[in-house]
Formats: structure tokens, C-alpha cells, sequence
């Protein structure tokens, strides 16, 4: 049984006694919760956090938490997490003053520059480049709408997805979301400099469900967001870093 921070385990015991978590009776109890929800390949995860000793308290209870996780891969989850990002996409759109639908793919260059960082010599699976690729994009995109934003001014919000192709590579769709100030198709543009980039102004609610249809379609899927993507909080309490 691995070795986890106690303080984390602690507190994550307290949330699920609060949540309607149990008990088993062993020498300091076992937390038991079900966050599994309609999982149909639910996963345990056993997380122990071994004492600490405190030289005012002396030895601490080992901290121990079973729970029950989702696979995040059956069709149940698949279609669970495209419900939710929905919904998230949904509520950027209407907390926007405008929005953009963009589709982001890679010259074949730039997708040869993303695994080469792997041991050519052994053979990896098309599950294993995927991630690679993911991977390193995953910080070229991070940079890109750095640019966009100190670009365009704008206080802007994104969701990015990534998509498997039936070829196996990746390209991605975006919403992006102007929440202070305008982003233009320029901005968008010029800033993706690793391939091609088609926008255009989303028109209604459609857009959410188009971006979010590929998170159930496979686990392969990726999903990156600003920060808290989908909280109705004012456009002042959002992070600008995000």
C-alpha cells in the first residue's frame, strides 16, 4: 500500500464522513466513499497516511481512505464528462460578450518535432504517441493564447479540446470567449504559428455541444480550460492568468 501525505488523507476522510462516507472498525477506522457515481468499471483507490509524531502530542492514528473513483473510459463516463463540459461551454457563451469557434491542426513537421523526444528504437503504441503530442502542444497552446490575450488586450477565457483523428493525430477545437475588450480574427491567426487556424464567430449554443461531442466520444480525448472555465463569477474575480 502506497505511502500518501497524511494531511492530505485526513482531510480527505473529513469530506467523505460529510458526504455520507462510512467506517470500517479497525484501529483508527477505515474511511469508505463511493465517488463513482454510474460508473460501469469503477476503480478503488487506497490511499493510507502513516503517522506523524508530534513532540507536544506524541504518535499520531494512521490516516486511511478506500475510494471508489470513476474509470473515466466506459461509455457512462465518457458521456458524463461531455454532459459537464457542456454545460460549462454553455455558460462561458452566455457570460461573453462575444465568442469564437476555432479549429487549430499542426503542419507535419511540427507533429514529427512532438515525439522525438521518444526512444525511436522501441516501439510505442498510437495510445503512447497521442499523449506525446498532447503533451508537448499542451504548452505551445498555453503559450499561444498568452500571446493572443497581451495581443488582442483582451480579457479572454478558452477551452481547448484535443481530438484523435482517424489518421491517429491530434488537432483541437476551441471556444474562445472575449470578456473585456475584443479579440479579432487577426489576433487568432497570426498568434498559431505551428500549422493551420480556421475561426469564426460563434452564433448560438450549438458550438458548446460541438466542442464538447468529442469528450464522449473517446478517453483519448483531452480537455484544457482557464482557470475555473464555467463558474458564473463576475468577470472581475476571474483570473486574467488563467
Amino acid at each position: 500500500m502506497r505511502s500518501d501525505d497524511p494531511l492530505v488523507v485526513q482531510r480527505l476522510r473529513r469530506d467523505a464522513l460529510a458526504s455520507g462516507g462510512g467506517t470500517i472498525r479497525a484501529p483508527g477506522g477505515i474511511v469508505l466513499w463511493d465517488r463513482a457515481g454510474r460508473c460501469e468499471r469503477p476503480v478503488l483507490v487506497e490511499m493510507t497516511g502513516y503517522p506523524m509524531v508530534d513532540r507536544e502530542t506524541g504518535p499520531r492514528h494512521t490516516q486511511m481512505a478506500d475510494v471508489w473513483v470513476r474509470c473515466r473510459m466506459c461509455e457512462t463516463c465518457l458521456r458524463d464528462r461531455r454532459r459537464e463540459w457542456v454545460a460549462r461551454c454553455r455558460l462561458e457563451l452566455a457570460l461573453a460578450g462575444r465568442s469564437w469557434f476555432v479549429t487549430y491542426t499542426l503542419r507535419p513537421e511540427e507533429h514529427y518535432k512532438a515525439v522525438l523526444a521518444a526512444n525511436v528504437g522501441k516501439k510505442y503504441t498510437e495510445e503512447y504517441l497521442f499523449k506525446r503530442r498532447c503533451a508537448v502542444t499542451g504548452k505551445e497552446f498555453t503559450r499561444y493564447f498568452k500571446r493572443v490575450r497581451k495581443e488582442s488586450g483582451a480579457a479572454l477565457r478558452y477551452c481547448l479540446v484535443t481530438e484523435a483523428h482517424e489518421s491517429g493525430l491530434p488537432h483541437w477545437h476551441a471556444l474562445i470567449h472575449e470578456r473585456g475588450g475584443t479579440v479579432t480574427y487577426r489576433n487568432i491567426s497570426d498568434q498559431w504559428t505551428l500549422g493551420f487556424s480556421v475561426a469564426k464567430l460563434v452564433k448560438d449554443e450549438k458550438a458548446a455541444w460541438y466542442v464538447a461531442k468529442y469528450l464522449g466520444k473517446s478517453a483519448l480525448a483531452r480537455v484544457r480550460a482557464s482557470k475555473r472555465y464555467g463558474d458564473a463569477l463576475p468577470v472581475g474575480e476571474q483570473s486574467m492568468s488563467s
